[in-house]
């Protein structure tokens, strides 16, 4: 009986570190990267932002959501947060 319980906590530790483990995997690549939510349809932009430096927010002339500027797609002076809306504004005006 204590072999079994023995074993079955051992069992545990084991997984308790795998998952830990996995959690400080993640963690250090989320580090490493610029940002895990970057818009893959935005253009990419020479500056690279450090941490403690404040972005400059932009608002979509279609829904006027605030995006930073970054992440803005520029089209005839005039900033959205996708492809999509863009689309949408110029089909109205």
């Amino acid at each position: 009986m204590w072999l079994l319980v023995l074993v079955l906590v051992v069992v545990a530790v084991i997984v308790k570190l795998r998952r830990s483990s996995r959690i400080f995997i993640i963690r250090q690549h989320l580090q490493r990267s610029e940002s895990p939510f970057q818009n893959p349809l935005s253009p990419s932009r020479p500056h690279i932002q450090r941490r403690d430096e404040v972005e400059h927010m932009v608002c979509c002339e279609e829904c006027g959501i605030y995006i930073p500027d970054s992440e803005a797609l520029v089209h005839s002076g005039k900033i959205f947060c996708c492809r999509e809306h863009k689309a949408a504004y110029f089909s109205k005006h």
